[in-house]
């Protein structure tokens, strides 16, 4: 059976250390599921199935762990003892009930920090919202509503808010999402146009003289995307990373801005 590493208070809750244990015992066969109930020596090989368990959780959980439960359970012997039992002392031991108003007032005040990946924002209050004991039903309404006061950006959050009770947990994430995807597009055009622009266009800015005339001054050229010249009269090299054509600049590219309108569309 494979070995599991052993219990850092550190690192995560005894909770879900019990939990990953469950799982060796799965892969190991040592879950009560693996004895049929017309088995006559059913009773048997669940006592002995429990005592696997007992021993694989004492022999894994590390020397710190072991005599923590050594003494939680004394003056009972640990081998006197069910694997129910050492868990649930363990369990209330490493894993004191918390404040739960404490906790919600932290859920209600969670907002997403300037540079957070929503995702990283949509995990911690997950994270949050599984000390709060909400009612089974409505966590999801409540992680869409804090989702909806924890955005900073107002154009999005009208966006959502309009949507009402029509706007459910799945659908405000993949509108959120959508428009993080778009958000993030858009900024790298710009940067790979603005290199292209740097690295094509720097010699040819100095000869370039714009017409004179305020309307001539006023144009933007279809080709580059620059001011003051016709297309017929570009000299600035350009590349398109969306078509991969030398025709036209990515600003200028009819395909990515049929892409940010189908973006926009999927978020309004």
């Amino acid at each position: 059976m494979k070995k599991v590493d052993t219990y850092n208070p550190d690192k995560e809750s005894f909770a879900d250390y019990e939990e990953r244990l469950r799982f060796i015992f799965v892969a190991g066969d040592l879950h009560d599921g693996s004895i049929k109930d017309d088995d006559p020596s059913v009773d048997t090989k669940r006592q002995v199935l429990a005592e696997k368990r007992r021993a694989t959780l004492l022999g894994n959980c590390g020397s710190e762990c072991f005599s923590t439960l050594r003494n939680l359970m004394a003056p009972k012997k640990l081998s006197d003892c069910t694997y129910d039992e050492i868990v649930k002392a363990a369990t209330t031991f490493f894993q004191p009930s918390k404040n739960v108003i404490r906790c919600r007032f932290d859920f209600a005040n969670r907002k997403r920090k300037s540079g957070e990946s929503f995702q990283a924002f949509l995990n911690d209050l997950k994270k949050i919202a599984a000390d709060c004991k909400f009612r089974e039903d409505h966590l999801m309404e409540r992680l869409r509503d804090q989702i909806v006061f924890g955005l900073n950006e107002q154009e999005l959050v009208t966006k959502l808010i309009a949507e009402g009770e029509a706007l459910t947990y799945a659908k405000c994430v993949e509108k959120v999402e959508c428009y993080f995807s778009a958000v993030r597009d858009g900024v790298a055009l710009r940067t790979k146009d603005e290199k292209i622009f740097a690295l094509g266009g720097r010699n040819e800015k100095k000869k370039q003289q714009p017409e004179k005339g305020n309307f001539r001054e006023k144009l933007s050229c279809f080709r580059c995307g620059m001011k003051g010249h016709f297309k017929n009269k570009c000299k600035v090299k350009v590349y398109c990373n969306k078509c991969e054509s030398d025709s036209h600049a990515t600003v200028c590219c009819r395909n990515v801005r049929l892409m940010h309108v189908k973006a926009e569309m999927l978020i309004h």
